[in-house]
């Protein structure tokens, strides 16, 4: 699992090998299913689609915004690979809904590389303030 910022935001690659997905029928709000998704290496960008239905969360309304990142929680608490767990989390932080160090890895390693990118986009946002 690696992560580096990007103009756009970050770039978080979590890849496991091919597996068929037999479940390709979409969630009742038309989007296809955030665990059907994260089969494929992970993008900040298809994260945002796959939660939000969008890549420009800007615009969408607090509504809308606050059922993504429901969805984010709940992928986040059954998420059982540790690079793909990660990337939830970093989506989370960035969106202010990460939840303690503590609670989200057990490993200290972990919590550690979960430091190492907050400090890491902490900087970018004070050097593009």
């Amino acid at each position: 699992m690696t992560g580096r910022l990007t103009p756009v935001g970050i770039r978080c690659s979590a890849v496991e090998p091919e597996t068929s997905l037999t479940d390709h029928r979409r969630a009742p709000n038309g989007l296809t299913p955030p665990h059907a998704r994260l089969r494929r290496a992970m993008d900040f960008d298809q994260l945002l689609v796959s939660f939000f239905g969008t890549d420009a969360i800007a615009d969408l309304a607090p509504g809308q915004l606050a059922d993504g990142i429901d969805r984010l929680r709940v992928q986040f608490g059954l998420e059982r690979d540790g690079g793909r767990r990660f990337a939830l989390w970093c989506l989370a932080y960035m969106l202010g809904a990460a939840p303690d160090l503590d609670v989200a890895f057990k490993d200290p390693a972990d919590r550690e590389a979960a430091r190492d990118f907050m400090d890491t986009v902490d900087r970018e946002i004070e050097d593009d303030g």
